[in-house]
């Protein structure tokens, strides 16, 4: 049947025709007939809609030259990830340990993320409160500096690894530098009982190498990766491997973890990774997207290197007629600098290298032409897709702030969007959590004083509200932040709390703190501090085009 595109792009919509073959096979079986007419009509429309590439959608042509020889075909998140992601984390892992950018891209991340570790400022609902159990002010502040209190002496020791290895604070950064590079980790609750603790919480982290089908028994709808599901496709177990990862020798041991606690319904072990699809059991680690980037940069930064050595040692080439070379004749020529190996390859070791050839041997194709000009420009050019692949700009990831002031600013802007969303998603799924169960068996041991907690999920949640701070976002010009601040604060649009807390730190603490400061100098005879004056009034504002290439980073 012919065809033909309209103007708009869309090909004409078949029309059905009986065709004089189609009337004769009519006359003789009509069902026949009709069942030819239908197949025709099935073949049009699928023509019509995107059959063979003759959809509105160029990506889907399978006509054009440049797309003919890319196949595709749907895959489930499973399917996609499971059987590639032991391979990825074992690359990821590699380049993490090797690669300066890998390293740097998953250090920059958890060093803005976490820092020195996000602390909570307990928050209660003090008006539901008030109405729910009669709480007053007063004594929604006083639990508020007692949940603060008890949960520093619980997340500033070790006894809160179950290793002994790291506080809280130090296992925040273990839990996203894990997540990062292996795709998933999984906290796991536990009790133990320790001397001069106060609560038995504690946190054990298990790698995700670990949790794995027993035995190796195929995926199921209820049992993929180490994870187990109920109808509902709710995790509700988990199956870890004991043992060393890697060693073929060690006992093949599996344990099952429950989700939850079914006497008490908190959590037991926790899966921590960023979907990307519904449906997705497990991780996919941060570097998945530009591993072979990554990897064909560092060979091609290794090959510029090798090459710039070997030009540097490359000095002096000496021939003499007899081929004994300058060595036999002048124990001071440096011939001991290059050696030669038993398939006659010259190996250099030391620069200004003087190098003996025999007779009738020369050395040809030498390329002197080192460091290579073109390499800084390819290098960049490469690490900016890198960048933009895991949300990070060129500028921040190479610690590079060369360009104007608004630049820089802007591409801290765009990096601090991915670190406050990793920051909120690393409190969601583990820093809060652990803060719950603290919380929680502080107070059925009567360690907090808290009325209606256990009567009511509404209540327990306006008890367990905290505003979680840690580092804040690098400032290229304070006196421009300052009055910023002031700003958002006279046209009541933010608060002194909020303020603080994004510079990382507690105003309650900073307002006591001044205040004892104030009743000092006035005890001491000394002019009282004038919060009207303005901040810093005699430091000059940077403009926002002013080039900072002669200022240095800032």
């Amino acid at each position: 049947m012919p065809r033909f595109r309209p103007a708009g792009g869309q090909p004409a919509k078949p029309a059905i025709r009986r065709t004089l073959l189609d009337r004769a096979v009519g006359i003789v079986s009509p069902a026949a007939e009709l069942n030819r007419i239908r197949a025709r009509a099935a073949v049009d429309m699928a023509a019509y809609w995107g059959g063979g590439g003759m959809g509105g959608y160029e990506g889907a042509s399978r006509t054009k030259r440049s797309l003919a020889s890319w196949f595709t075909r749907a895959l489930s998140a499973d399917q996609a990830l499971l059987p590639s992601l032991p391979e990825l984390r074992n690359r990821s892992r590699d380049l993490e340990r090797n690669s300066p950018i890998a390293g740097g891209a998953i250090s920059t991340v958890v060093d803005n993320v976490v820092g020195a570790g996000l602390v909570p400022l307990p928050t209660v609902d003090a008006a539901f409160l008030k109405g729910a159990v009669g709480m007053t002010e007063t004594e929604a502040e006083q639990w508020e500096a007692d949940a603060a209190r008890l949960w520093r002496h619980v997340s500033e020791s070790e006894d809160v690894d179950v290793e002994r290895s790291a506080n809280h604070l130090q296992q925040q950064e273990l839990v996203l530098r894990e997540v990062l590079t292996a795709g998933d980790v999984f906290p796991i609750r536990r009790y133990i009982e320790r001397p001069s603790r106060l609560l038995g919480f504690t946190v054990q982290l298990v790698e995700g190498e670990r949790c794995c089908n027993p035995n190796g028994e195929p995926a199921t709808h209820r049992l993929a990766a180490g994870v187990e599901y109920d109808a509902d496709s709710a995790a509700i177990a988990y199956h870890f491997r004991t043992g060393t990862i890697g060693d073929p020798a060690a006992p093949q041991r599996w344990v099952r973890v429950p989700a939850r606690d079914d006497a008490t319904g908190l959590w037991t072990c926790r899966r921590l990774f960023a979907p990307k699809r519904p449906g997705q059991r497990r991780g996919v680690p941060y570097l998945a997207p530009v591993i072979e980037t990554i990897k064909q940069l560092d060979r091609y930064s290794e090959a510029e290197i090798m090459a710039a050595v070997m030009n540097s040692c490359f000095a002096i080439v000496m021939k003499s007629p007899t081929g004994e070379g300058s060595a036999g004749l002048d124990p001071l020529s440096g011939g001991e600098d290059a050696s030669v190996t038993d398939r006659g390859e010259i190996v250099l070791t030391e620069a200004g290298t003087i190098v003996d050839l025999g007779e009738n041997e020369e050395i040809q194709g030498f390329n002197a032409a080192r460091p290579n000009s073109n390499f800084d420009p390819f290098y960049s050019a490469m690490v900016k897709q890198i960048g933009v692949g895991l949300g990070i700009p060129f500028e921040v990831l190479m610690k590079s702030f060369n360009s104007s002031y608004t630049a820089s600013k802007g591409a801290l802007e765009v990096a601090w969007q991915m670190f406050r969303s990793r920051r909120a998603w690393l409190v969601r799924g583990f820093c809060h959590p652990c803060y719950e169960a603290a919380i929680t068996e502080a107070v059925a041991s009567g360690l907090l004083i808290a009325p209606g907690y256990f009567d009511h999920p509404l209540i327990r949640a306006a008890y367990l509200g905290a505003q979680w701070i840690g580092p804040s976002q690098p400032i290229l010009d304070e006196v421009k932040a300052a009055t910023a601040a002031e700003k958002r604060i006279n046209i009541e649009i933010s608060t002194r709390s909020s303020e603080a807390a994004a510079r990382g730190g507690d105003y309650r603490q900073i307002h006591q703190q001044r205040a004892r400061e104030e009743k000092a100098r006035r005890e001491a005879g000394l002019a009282m501090a004038d919060a009207s004056a303005p901040a810093a009034a005699a430091l000059p504002a940077v403009p926002d085009d002013e080039d900072e290439e002669g200022r240095g980073n800032q």
